[in-house]
């Protein structure tokens, strides 16, 4: 390895460390500030959502069998 590109990437290293370590803090911060609050509120909007979204599923794919079923053989 020459000296050059150990340069090179010794630098992106240490950019991409000291990059990704504020970021975790600052992220880390931001997470606990903002979400410990609406946590809740967030959880059961998502979990609506999710039900919504599951029965939604289910019944569609209920009337697609259905229309697949009831539909005439030969036409």
């Amino acid at each position: 390895m020459s000296d050059k590109q150990w340069k090179r990437t010794g630098h992106m290293e240490s950019y991409f460390f000291s990059f990704s370590h504020s970021n975790q803090h600052r992220a880390k911060r931001k997470w606990i500030v903002h979400h410990i609050p609406k946590t809740c509120a967030q959880h059961k909007q998502l979990l609506y959502t999710s039900i919504i979204t599951i029965i939604f599923f289910i019944t569609f794919k209920n009337h697609i069998l259905n229309f697949k079923v009831s539909k005439p053989d030969g036409s």
